[in-house]
């Protein structure tokens, strides 16, 4: 049809060019003579989603360097904000990952709903894909406006992922919007791995909420043996604090009727 004159950057009534549906599709041959009749290769769909974008949601490596050797903008974004890296963390596809970012792929642009490719992958439960964005340097902080990340993996029940931020630097005593830490946000969700990971990576067990609350408190209410043991075992353990109300972790055990609780708090010192 090129070859009878037909317009290489015509659009069907999705308003598709053929270079995008070529791009689904992972046809190297037919990409290859479109770019050749001029196909534009930033050309957008609709939505805003370029071919590059599309080849990395198909998992298309080859016709994605094609077409990033094709002049291919790498950070064009549709308009939802999102990138190529975007759609290669959502749909899982790992392996497109380092030659996004060798490309030049910005590993920390957020879309219109403040999500990166990180927060992406976290909510996909995508440890690989996760591994791979940190270890390509990623930033396992909260990046404004979006989530922190460490956050969405604890409300997730995700404990290898947090472990993978916690190593990559995201800060074992965030506070959540709530104003509990990550460790009391694991404890009240009864995550015991989750709780075992962030004090392995250095989370103060001390550090108090906003009714001076500590990560011991909440495990006490909460009536957890095994959290409450994990707590009990970290030194300079301040087992006897008091909330703004005058209760210790003892009286809220108590309280609670977690008997067996309270007499393993009064073995390790708690008192009244």
């Amino acid at each position: 049809m090129l070859s009878l004159g037909a317009d290489a950057n015509g659009r069907d009534r999705q308003g598709e060019t053929a270079l995008t549906l070529v791009a689904e599709q992972g046809n190297r041959e037919m990409l290859e003579i479109l770019l050749a009749a001029g196909a534009e290769v930033n050309a957008p769909t609709p939505e805003g989603d370029t071919p590059l974008m599309v080849a990395a949601a198909e998992g298309q490596g080859e016709i994605m360097q094609l077409l990033l050797a094709a002049g291919a903008r790498v950070n064009g974004q549709n308009h939802n904000g999102e990138t190529a890296l975007h759609f290669a963390a959502l749909e899982g596809h790992s392996h497109l990952i380092q030659s996004l970012v060798r490309a030049g792929a910005e590993l920390n642009q957020s879309n219109q709903d403040g999500d990166t490719p990180l927060l992406i992958a976290i909510a996909q439960g995508d440890l690989t894909a996760i591994r791979e964005l940190l270890r390509c340097g990623a930033n396992p902080q909260a990046i404004a406006p979006g989530e922190a990340p460490l956050a969405l993996a604890i409300a997730q029940g995700q404990a290898a992922i947090a472990e993978a931020l916690l190593n990559a630097g995201a800060d074992a005593n965030l506070y959540f919007p709530d104003g509990k830490t990550a460790l009391m946000q694991a404890i009240v969700q009864g995550q015991e791995a989750m709780v075992r990971a962030l004090l392995v990576a250095g989370a103060d067990v001390n550090l108090t909420d906003s009714s001076q609350a500590t990560a011991l408190m909440w495990a006490a209410h909460g009536g957890d043996r095994q959290i409450v043991d994990l707590l009990l075992a970290c030194p300079n353990l301040a087992i006897n604090s008091r909330n703004q109300g005058g209760f210790t972790a003892l009286m809220l055990a108590q309280f609670n009727r977690h008997f067996l609780l309270a007499r393993t708090l009064k073995a390790a010192g708690a008192t009244e």
